[in-house]
């Protein structure tokens, strides 16, 4: 979420539509890299974890929007500032826990 990073993302949704093959690489070189780069590791560790192959790549994309959650729509409206590196750590670490345990983390 730095200065850099978001006013890129504001122009991407801003021009989006009307230069879809800017949005396409965009998305194909940040949050979708992400996403694929996770699934591929869900996908390795599938047996071991218990989880169906075939839903890596759902639980990869569900897993990256809950590390941007609502903090990142704040950041980019203007709502507030960025967060620290120990807020943006605490966010993540909530995310993890969450997507490992689900809501009932253990104790």
């Amino acid at each position: 979420m730095s200065p850099e990073a978001l006013q890129l993302y504001r122009i991407v949704v801003g021009e989006g539509a009307r230069f879809p093959g800017v949005a396409r690489a965009f998305f194909e070189n940040g949050p979708g890299r992400a996403s694929a780069a996770l699934a591929s590791i869900l996908e390795e560790g599938a047996d071991d974890w218990g989880i169906p192959k075939r839903s890596a790549a759902k639980l990869a994309e569900h897993f990256i929007g809950m590390i941007r959650d609502d903090l990142h729509l704040k950041v980019v409206l203007g709502l507030c500032d960025p967060p620290t590196p120990a807020e943006a750590r605490s966010s993540v670490r909530d995310a993890v826990d969450v997507f490992v345990y689900g809501i009932g983390r253990p104790s």
